[in-house]
Parts: C-alpha cells; structure tokens; sequence
C-alpha cells in the first residue's frame, strides 16, 4: 500500500474543506481523484506531499506519516499553479529542479532532453518561461515533477489549458510510467481523463463519495460513462442528505454543463451563480466545459449537442426545485 489516508478533516475556521476521508492506493495504479472545483482535490493532495496537514486524521506515504522530509526525493509534486521562473528559460528552470535532486552532467542532461520530448516542449528548451503561454507553462511544470524519476507522482490537473491532441499524447506517457511502476494520483475534473484512471475517488463537499474503477462505478449506477456515474451518485448524495435533514445551508444548485467552445466570453458562471443568489448560499456542484474536446476528438454533432442541453434543462429544473425546497425548510427551522 503506498498511500494510506485514515479518517482525515481538514477545517479553516468553522468551514470543513475534508470531511473523514479514508483511502488506500495500490502501488503501480493511476489513481484519479475526479469531483468539481472546491470540492477538496487540492486540499487533500497538498497534505499528501505534507505542505499542509490535516485538522484530524493521518497520512502516510511509503508507510511513513506525513509531513516527512525523508520521502522527498521519492515524490514527484505538479500544483495546480504553476511554480516556475519566468525570467529563467526552461533548460535553466529544470536544471535548477535536477540540482535539487542531486542529478548532475550526462543524467541530468538526459533527463532535461527526456522530458521535455514528453511534453512536446524541445523545441522551446532555451526559451524564457516569460514568453510561454498558459498551457505550455503547464507542461513545464509537468517536466519538472517528472525530472527525477520519483517513484510516486501527485498531480493537481496536470493537463489544465493543454489542447485535446497533447493531452493524450501526455496520458500515453502516463501510461509508460505506470508500466515502468510508477503510482500515479490525478486529479481533475475531466471525465474523459477519468474514464483513462485504473481507478477513481469521487469528491463532492469534502467527502469521498465513492471509490472504485470507472467500469465499477458506471455498473453500481447502471450508467453508461463516468460522468452519468457521477451525477447518479452526487444526486443520491444531495437527496439522501435532504431528506435526513443532514445540511446546514443550502447546498443544492443547478449542474451547469457549459461548452465553452459556443459561449467562451458570452457567459461567466459567476453572473450565472449571481443570478441564482437569491435561492440562499449555495455550493457549485459541478460543470464541464469539454464540448470543444468532443467535436475535435470524438466528431459529436448538432444532435449530441442538443441533447446535452436538454439534459441540463432537466437536471437544472430538478436542482432548482430542491433549492426552493430547501430554503423554505430552512426558514422554516
């Protein structure tokens, strides 16, 4: 067992980001942690590689409790920000990380060349990070996690801005690494990149909703994709919470499924949650913008399209009704 999370809650002030998790990842798996924005990914990998620790609870990597300065050389750490030098070129950001893993001359060289062939970044090698672009910046994060061979990668989005073609090309070498024996945590909120997890830890509000392969969790919903598995559970969640009385505000909001690819500038999610401020405080749930993604890679028409929005119609109905539903119960406490 190379990870171990043992009942951890992380809390900031009366706000609980983690919620008891418990979780085990298996050496050699890609481990994908797949839930919305806020729902916790980033809270919980960053206790992992101990630059936080939790409110209660243990985590233990390598069978060692962190935060522990032992297994630093053992981990490989990409943030969902990007931390690089921009007034540096790439070649002097990654040979500055290969110094700090004590890589020197012909390994250290190789290894630079190596990765950056990973990231489809060569080409660029002496250029300064001031004048990469958003996604490429992510891939030289990416490189440098990758530099010294660590035997576990933890990775907050790591394809977050890279175009739909690179990112397989990316997964394929994530795929090399779980064959070379890597372990391999991922998170995201991407469904076609958890459909690639071996397995899947699903968060929603801070709490693990439930673990186990995408073909597991689409049987256990009777779902045909991970992303209908996924509102099965969240909606079960959402009801089950409702109808024991389990909250103490308003959680409930419509699924907002944007293709980005038609309204990219003419709709910001945040007017669109400002609209609906008058429902109480409220928790975004879950929106994916990959309409972009599915007509490049997959040929989706005007027929899928349309279908899409007639399922958020639905889905948007149902959650606004359980908001009025909601607020009145609440006000009525």
């Amino acid at each position: 067992m190379i990870v171990s999370i043992k009942n951890v809650s992380k809390r900031y002030g009366k706000h609980d980001v983690l919620k008891n998790i418990n979780l085990e990842i298996e050496s050699g798996e890609i481990f994908g942690l797949l839930g919305p924005s806020g729902a916790g990914k980033t809270t919980l990998v960053r206790q992992l590689v101990g630059l936080e620790t939790p409110s209660e609870g243990e985590n233990y990597l390598f069978g060692e409790k962190m935060p522990s300065l032992k297994l630093i050389e053992r981990i490989g750490y990409m943030a969902q920000s990007d931390a690089l030098y921009t007034e540096l070129s790439a070649k002097e950001n990654l040979e500055f990380f290969a110094s700090l893993f004590g890589l020197k001359g012909k390994l250290r060289k190789k290894r630079i060349l190596e990765v950056m062939q990973l990231v489809d970044l060569s080409e660029h090698l002496n250029k300064l990070v001031n004048n990469y672009s958003g996604g490429m910046k992510r891939r030289l994060s990416l490189a440098s996690a990758l530099l010294h061979e660590p035997e576990l990668l933890i990775l907050d989005e790591p394809t977050v801005g890279i175009d739909p073609v690179l990112r397989q090309s990316i997964w394929s070498g994530f795929y090399d690494l779980k064959a070379q024996g890597k372990t391999l945590i991922v998170t995201t909120h991407v469904m076609d990149e958890a459909e690639k997890c071996d397995r899947l830890g699903l968060i929603r509000d801070g709490r693990l909703i439930a673990v186990g392969t995408p073909a597991e969790l689409k049987e256990r919903t009777g779902s045909a994709s991970v992303e209908e598995a996924f509102l099965a559970l969240t909606l079960g969640t959402l009801l089950s919470a409702f109808a024991n009385n389990e909250f103490q505000m308003i959680q409930f909001i419509p699924i907002i499924i944007v293709p980005q690819f038609f309204f990219s500038g003419l709709i910001n999610l945040d007017t669109i949650f400002d609209w609906l401020s008058w429902l109480g405080p409220i928790t975004p749930l879950y929106y994916a913008a990959e309409a972009l993604r599915d007509i490049m890679v997959r040929g989706y028409g005007w027929d899928a399209i349309y279908g899409n929005l007639l399922m958020l119609a639905g889905f948007s109905a149902l959650f606004i009704i359980l908001n009025i539903l909601a607020l009145r119960k609440h006000r009525a406490v």
